[in-house]
């Protein structure tokens, strides 16, 4: 996903390879690209507004796509049967779309799908954000936010230590569950979305994230 910079355009160069201005008219110079400290991100969402729909990836901000039916679905449906799972058993927190440094002064601050925290990191949730890797990350990925979950924000989630990593796949339709490695995250469960999803993570979690729709079969 392209991040948003603040630059100013250099006028086209004219013959003899100066830049072309008219009589009068000072040339425009390039600036440095747009930076942010967590401490400005922050104001500035709690203040006029204008950074709220994104996320910050070192200092860049990032725009994070609108949620349409299909992912808003997937999200609730997941979010419901996991949080029910974790309160029945006492096994810690779920969080839906929450603020989450990775890490203390990080300049990294995402609101990942879905954050869970076992009673181990519970600490981590100061009751406004999450500083430091959680226990698990979800992502409900589409087409527009594909790219960069799988890529930017894996090896983002990985380097600061987040031991467990779901992508509920709406392009390939599936649910990926990875665990942290020595080299990299490792896929040790892939569930169809119609399926039931029994992640390693939970022993006897059992959800479907996105049922057939009605007068189709599951199965083809």
């Amino acid at each position: 996903m392209t991040a948003i910079t603040d630059r100013i355009p250099t006028p086209p160069a004219a013959a003899g390879g100066k830049p072309s201005t008219a009589p009068g008219e000072p040339v425009l110079a390039r600036r440095e690209p747009f930076s942010l400290s967590e401490t400005e991100f922050r104001r500035l969402q709690e203040t006029d507004g204008s950074v709220r729909g994104y996320e910050l990836e070192n200092g860049r901000l990032v725009p994070m796509p609108p949620v349409y039916g299909s992912q808003g679905r997937a999200w609730g449906r997941l979010y419901r049967g996991l949080a029910n799972f974790v309160e029945e058993r006492s096994l810690g927190e779920v969080l839906l779309d929450q603020a989450t440094y990775l890490g203390p002064g990080e300049r990294r601050r995402y609101f990942p799908d879905i954050v869970y925290l076992s009673n181990e990191d519970l600490g981590r949730f100061d009751g406004e954000q999450v500083t430091g890797p959680p226990t698990m990350v979800c992502e409900v990925a589409n087409a527009t936010s594909w790219d960069r979950d799988h890529g930017e924000k894996s090896r983002a989630y990985f380097e600061a230590g987040v031991p467990w990593y779901w992508i509920v796949d709406l392009v390939e339709g599936q649910t990926k569950e990875y665990r942290r490695g020595g080299g990299g995250y490792e896929l040790v469960s892939l569930t169809p979305l119609d399926q039931p999803f029994r992640p390693r993570l939970f022993p006897g979690l059992e959800t479907v994230v996105a049922p057939p729709a009605a007068g189709t079969s599951s199965t083809g």
